[in-house]
């Protein structure tokens, strides 16, 4: 390692703890029984259960009646005292018996974003079925309420909510599938265009959702770095952009889904060219790509997705590896036609139809999944079980490096 690069790590690193340091003294900590007063834009739709409705503020638990609705893009006033709530995954900050005031919203984002949404949203559910037109929606968009529960129950023993649920994982992986269907087709500064260019457009269409953006910005510079570059320029990039985030943004740190992004980029990088080398399956073709990368992603961030949500299905790689070739199609298709609707609804149902023969193989595939049912679930994940699994990824990884440079 150069002089100069250990520098420049020392003083980023030194740089982020002054940072997380001054916002842990300026981060506001509430009190039980506190007063407060806070606005709150939905940059998503809150989530429902049985009681109703529920979302977050911050760190603060905010539940009331399933109506009147909140939507994307809305802004409310949420006035109510502090209190605390115990449920299975330990004790919350709630807002007690909250007040909420409407607020009509300035941001010509959100209501561009929420006209678009209205418009696909009708475009889908008056041309596909109701489980069809619910994943079309939860794919493209990333809303959930149009999926029943028992599908949803369905989604998750088989472990890919992270592809109805917009999230920085899926963009990872799927910015990593586009940019290799693209560079078979034209060359590479084109190919990495078209997949910004694709990422960009997506992240519009879900609203520039946090979580979406960062995992574009984060693939974009990480990709593009190691598509003209070496695997170091890519790590390099991953890294800096990373830090970049939390230094603008510290809570970053914390975000289950920054993590996500962050280790699934980290894991296409350094796992997938590993794991084409030593599993040469020449007759998979077109498809090779995706299980690489679905293998790759699904290896990096594996405890994390056990820690965080208490459950793993031991069919959740093949199902994934059986589904996720359609993500590119869905994707292609949903934004096609979210660009008809904005113009013209009825122009957009073909390009949804087209859609339905890969969206009933992906709902058959659930539902042979859910036959079959190996799910383990998991109270708690010792850390040192995490570190463990990291040290030997680690470890394997560095072992076929060298193995491959003694050949050289």
């Amino acid at each position: 390692m150069k002089l100069t690069t250990l520098i420049l790590i020392i003083l980023m690193f030194f740089l982020l703890l002054v940072r997380l340091f001054f916002d842990s003294v300026d981060r506001h900590i509430y009190q039980i029984g506190e007063k407060v007063k806070i606005a709150h834009s939905f940059l998503k739709e809150p989530k429902k259960n049985s009681y109703g409705q529920y979302f977050f503020t911050g760190n603060l638990l905010v539940s009331v009646p399933l109506y009147p609705k909140f939507l994307y893009g809305e802004t409310i006033i949420i006035e109510g005292i502090v209190g605390e709530l115990k449920n299975e995954k330990g004790i919350l900050l709630a807002i007690e018996n909250p007040k909420i005031t409407r607020v009509e919203s300035k941001s010509p984002l959100f209501l561009i974003t929420s006209f678009i949404r209205k418009r696909v949203e009708e475009a889908v559910l008056t041309t596909l079925p109701p489980r069809e037109s619910g994943l079309f929606l939860g794919i493209v968009l990333g809303v959930r309420d149009r999926i029943n529960n028992t599908f949803y129950e369905e989604l998750r023993d088989a472990g890919v909510l992270h592809i109805i649920a917009a999230s920085g994982q899926n963009v990872s992986i799927l910015a990593s599938i586009l940019l290799a269907a693209f560079q078979r087709c034209v060359k590479r500064k084109y190919a990495l265009l078209f997949t910004g260019l694709c990422l960009f457009l997506y992240s519009a269409i879900v609203g520039f959702d946090p979580p979406i953006v960062r995992a574009t910005i984060m693939a974009t510079i990480s990709f593009g770095a190691l598509t003209f570059g070496r695997q170091n320029t890519a790590l390099f990039a991953l890294f800096i952009t990373g830090w970049g985030m939390v230094m603008y943004q510290p809570e970053n740190l914390t975000s289950i889904s920054f993590q996500l992004s962050f280790l699934s980029t980290l894991g296409i990088i350094m796992i997938k060219p590993l794991i084409e080398r030593v599993f040469t399956i020449r007759f998979l073709g077109l498809v090779k790509d995706d299980l690489t990368t679905t293998l790759a992603a699904q290896i990096a961030t594996f405890p994390l997705m056990i820690a965080s949500f208490g459950a793993y299905s031991l069919l959740t790689l093949p199902v994934n590896l059986l589904i996720l070739w359609t993500i590119p199609f869905l994707m292609i298709l949903g934004v096609g036609s979210t660009i008809l609707a904005i113009v013209v609804p009825l122009l957009a149902k073909p390009l949804i139809l087209l859609s339905y023969p890969f969206l009933a193989y992906f709902a058959a595939v659930i539902d042979l999944s859910e036959k079959y049912k190996w799910v383990v679930e998991f109270d708690s994940i010792p850390g040192a079980f995490i570190c463990g699994y990291y040290l030997i990824v680690i470890g394997i990884i560095f072992s076929l490096k060298n193995s491959e440079r003694r050949r050289i």
